[in-house]
């Protein structure tokens, strides 16, 4: 298939003989001369969107036969996440349903060339540049969801984006586990350049709808969801009525999906803590647990704060269960836990309280918790 330019409208043509090859090759002239793109920036650019796809595995990128970028995707087989009872599954209006989650574990690597911003593209073949190696290692949460809206919400919605809305749609959360964070980098100096989008934590992830918005998610996971964007492509819509309506029930259900990935890691953590005596097994523990609630303490979202706030109220609020959370009496609810005080520290010694390391860890979201959200005591 080839694309040409006719004043100022795209055509596309086929050839007529049939290949052989099961591949489909695409041809595309510019429609004006362009200057090559920078290597780094474009291979982030190529990554991320790798990152987010479902059947596209392997990128390559040649400048006159020279290879420049190379990305590849190593996807473990998901598995299923049960959705226990005690979780609510419908988003608040009842407009979308959780149906069932897989999880997964994801490897990226890149191959690329390091050059200089000014190259010229007439001398890679001549100049021996410097090639970097690198990868990053990800987990991934697909959430299947079905969608019940009214006759009229469809027409409304078939008016505004000239499509009536999908029977079942999908999220999909990318963040890092403790293990998958400890294999990509022993350090963030150390993560290729390439990854840094991808690897938010312990910064805010951002909503991608097939690339990335400027829109952040409130935690440190990426969000990829069928949200209906701005006019810009850049933002949620959350302006008109009935596309806020849409958008908010979808991300309610987004807060769903990480209160239950969080409480299947702290499960986790429970049966490994309940299994170990050794201080330096529990110390790890504790960096892993310190590793979840630090990923899913939300913070205000930009550049609309509404996003993180629907996704931290659902978070909290789609089960009547508390907060599980590690205490020097193994995993238990936030309520049956202490904030550790050094003065009481040689008088309760039977009282669980919040180990230390993960106190100074997660400061933040144990103020947030007794301050405001009224989770935990002194």
């Amino acid at each position: 298939m080839a694309f040409y330019w006719r004043g100022n409208q795209l055509f596309t043509k086929q050839g007529q003989n049939k290949s052989t090859d099961d591949w489909t090759t695409f041809l595309m002239d510019m429609k004006d001369p362009t200057e090559i793109p920078n290597i780094e920036k474009f291979s982030r650019f190529l990554a991320n969107s790798l990152g987010f796809t479902e059947n596209l595995q392997n990128i390559s990128v040649l400048f006159n036969d020279t290879l420049v970028i190379r990305l590849s995707k190593k996807i473990q087989r998901p598995e299923p996440l049960r959705i226990t009872s005690e979780f609510n599954t419908y988003s608040p209006q009842r407009m979308f349903q959780l149906t069932s989650i897989n999880v997964g574990r994801v490897q990226l690597d890149v191959e690329r060339l390091i050059v200089p911003t000014n190259f010229n593209v007439r001398q890679l073949h001549l100049i021996n540049y410097q090639t970097e190696k690198a990868s990053i290692f990800l987990k991934t949460a697909n959430g299947d969801l079905d969608v019940r809206v009214s006759n009229e919400f469809s027409l409304k919605m078939e008016q505004i984006t000239k499509k009536k809305p999908p029977r079942k749609t999908s999220i999909q959360m990318i963040f890092t586990g403790f293990n998958e964070h400890n294999l990509s980098s022993d350090s963030d100096e150390n993560i290729s350049p390439v990854f840094k989008d991808l690897l938010q934590y312990p910064e805010q992830g951002k909503i991608y709808i097939g690339f990335s918005t400027d829109q952040t998610t409130g935690c440190c996971s990426h969000l990829a969801a069928r949200v209906i964007p701005t006019m810009e492509r850049v933002s949620i819509d959350m302006a008109n009525e009935t596309l806020a309506k849409y958008n908010s029930e979808l991300l309610y259900l987004s807060g769903t999906l990480c209160r239950i990935l969080y409480e299947d890691e702290m499960d986790q953590i429970k049966r490994s803590y309940n299994s170990v005596n050794a201080v330096h097994d529990r110390a790890l523990l504790e960096k892993r647990a310190a590793h979840a609630l630090t990923h899913f303490t939300y913070h205000p979202s930009t550049p609309n704060t509404q996003i993180g706030k629907i996704l931290e109220s659902q978070f909290f609020d789609c089960t009547r269960k508390n907060l599980s959370i590690l205490s020097t009496n193994g995993v238990l609810p936030i309520s049956d836990v202490r904030i550790p005080d050094p003065k009481m520290m040689g008088f309760i010694k039977n009282v669980p309280v919040v180990p230390t390391n993960i106190f100074e860890r997660c400061n933040i979201f144990f103020i947030k918790a007794k301050n405001t959200l009224n989770l935990i005591r002194d």
